[in-house]
């Protein structure tokens, strides 16, 4: 912010006297303040008032000599730099036109807005380089702009709007300071001023104008005088030149402490140093994710990651590298890029639905239909269709789309060690687990759990509500492991959300709302039963019949269009949410003992 011009207003302090006047300029010239002006009031009462007027005779008395002014003003301009005048009268406006390449600025009273006289003799200057400061004491905004209109015809360099008064001196109530923004706000052009009056002897005279400043006025106008004790005239509101140059100092250090920087270095430092870091409470694994209740917050002197950028890392999908001890910091090192698979665990065994991998839905096989919509997966480099060892499995191998799908064979009935085997073998840190019967896995939904998963630091990420079938879960594999150790040997390991489900006190679990039009649980699209397979045919030949691929929102078309398509399969159910006994069996069986 640069520091605002500080105008010395004179005014009539001199009495009359051109000396008195003379050795004000001299004691101001000896300022250090960078960025000021001095103004005079080169009056002549014929001019300004009548005789009938009750200060005509004192306007008299403070008269100088037209021929002192030029002198005045020359010695002004070497000593101070800058001469403003008041532009009271046409005596005023004279004397600028007889120095006015000495000239910076003209200040005319609210009084004086009106005056044609003095309109049409400043008219006939050239003030393209000056300064012209429009006081609009008494005034509303609206007159306000009537007044900018007409001064503006004298194509001035600039002009400024002035708050305040002259009441010898101003309360300070009646200061007014809160015009300025207003002013701003009406006149974002225009400069704003404060000419400030408040009684001298009065500490806060010092204080105003630092508030008038930092408000946004870019000029400050205030009365000066060598000795207000002696001072014949206009002694109130004016400071003394000790006082000017403590006004002086307090402006530039104001000035100062506005910067057009939002931070500073110091500043950045100090909470460098100070701030409390994210600490691991009590240890993280390799392959976890970073999650809120995984943290502490503690002053240290060791580098590390704010919380902040922990979550920047985790939503372009990095996982812990490393295990990180209790007490730790995390730091960049610590994280990696995730390898995020979807995992396809899928047999030919199957009661129901015997073989029901290879069979044909609407002449593509369902196994191949459902790792193509896997392929369709966001941020995933890799689909693995995960079968067992037996050999009736091994024809599974002939589905994997020309290569473009991996194949592993693990565990026949333990699908998590099966799961943990391919991933394993694919070096995978995130799994979408997904069953080969989910032919329309919505690659939306995915997109939504993984971005959801990575960011809120889970083990495990699954919805809320769905339409059966559409939506996968993901898991670290570290979470899988953890399943594994923990329960011993995972008896139920189809069933494997339910060993994270039911124990929430060993695991970070991220339940997600789907938003609405994602979301029909009154459709089901898995495929189980003959009924399903009907469903399914009936289906795919309708998308391809619209020329659409299965997307869920096309599936949700199609099945919303046409209810008789859903009503196919729409009376069977998931056996484990309505079998009360399978229910309250899975409970006990997934609860490990060391809970």
């Amino acid at each position: 912010m640069k520091a605002p011009l500080l105008v010395y207003e004179t005014a009539n302090v001199h009495g009359g006297d051109p000396d008195s006047l003379i050795a004000l300029v001299d004691a101001l010239g000896k300022q250090t303040y960078a960025r000021q002006a001095i103004k005079f009031h080169p009056i002549s009462a014929e001019t300004l008032s009548l005789p009938d007027f009750s200060y005509f005779g004192t306007y008299q008395k403070l008269e100088i000599p037209a021929a002192r002014w030029a002198d005045i003003i020359d010695r002004a301009k070497a000593a101070i730099g800058a001469v403003w005048l008041e532009g009271a009268d046409l005596s005023c406006i004279r004397v600028l036109s007889e120095n006015l390449d000495k000239v910076d600025g003209i200040k005319l009273q609210s009084s004086i807005l009106e005056n044609h006289e003095v309109l049409t003799a400043l008219a006939a200057l050239d003030l393209s380089d000056k300064t012209l400061t429009l006081n609009i004491a008494g005034y509303e905004v609206g007159r306000i702009s009537e007044a900018v209109r007409r001064f503006r015809v004298l194509r001035p360099g600039r002009i400024a709007l002035q708050v305040g008064f002259q009441a010898y001196p101003t309360a300070v109530e009646d200061a007014l300071l809160n015009k300025i923004p207003v002013l701003r706000a009406a006149f974002p052009d225009l400069d704003i001023a404060l000419a400030d009056h408040v009684d001298a002897n009065d500490p806060f005279a010092r204080r105003l104008p630092l508030i008038a400043a930092a408000l946004g006025c870019t000029i400050i106008e205030k009365h000066v005088c060598i000795d207000r004790a002696t001072a014949p005239l206009d002694g109130s509101a004016a400071l003394e030149p000790a006082e000017v140059a403590e006004l002086g100092r307090d402006l530039t250090l104001m000035a100062r402490s506005f910067d057009d920087r939002f931070i500073a270095a110091a500043e950045a430092a100090y909470l460098e140093k100070t701030v409390q870091r994210p600490i691991v409470r009590s240890g993280l694994a390799k392959g976890q994710l970073v999650a809120h209740e995984d943290l502490l917050y503690r002053r240290t002197d060791r580098p590390g990651l704010t919380m902040a950028e922990i979550e920047g890392l985790q939503r372009s999908f990095h996982i812990l590298a490393r295990p990180l001890a209790a007490k730790a910091p995390v730091v960049r090192e610590d994280f990696r890029g995730a390898h995020i698979a979807a995992v396809v665990a899928g047999r030919m065994k199957s009661t129901r639905l015997p073989k029901k991998a290879t069979l044909a839905v609407h002449g593509v096989p369902s196994v191949e239909r459902t790792l193509e919509n896997c392929l369709r997966f966001p941020y995933v480099r890799t689909v693995v269709l995960a079968t067992s060892t037996t050999d009736e499995d091994s024809v599974l191998e002939k589905h994997t789309l020309g290569g473009r799908v991996k194949f592993w064979k693990g565990e026949p009935e333990d699908v998590i060690k099966r799961y943990l085997g391919a991933c394993d073998a694919y070096d995978i840190d995130v799994v979408i687990r997904a069953t080969a019967d989910c032919l329309t896995m919505s690659p939306e939904i995915t997109k939504i759990l993984l971005e959801e998963h990575f960011a809120s630091g889970a083990d495990f990420t699954r919805v809320r509500a769905e339409a059966p079938g559409s939506a996968p879960q993901i898991f670290n594999v570290e979470a899988l492991r953890r399943i594994d150790r923990l329960s011993g040997g995972a008896v139920y390991s189809e069933y494997m959300n339910q060993y994270v489900e039911n124990n929430p006190e060993h695991f970070k679990i991220h339940w997600v709302d789907l938003p609405a039009d994602l979301v029909r649980t009154n459709y089901r699209l898995t495929l189980d039963y003959p009924e399903d397979l009907k469903m399914y045919e009936a289906l795919y030949a309708e998308l391809e019949r619209r020329n659409q691929v299965a997307d869920l929102r096309n599936v949700i078309g199609v099945l919303d269009s046409r209810p008789e398509i859903a009503a196919l399969n729409g009376g069977i159910s998931q056996i484990y949410l309505q079998d009360p006994d399978l229910i309250a069996k899975l409970k006990i069986a997934t609860r490990f003992p060391q809970a």
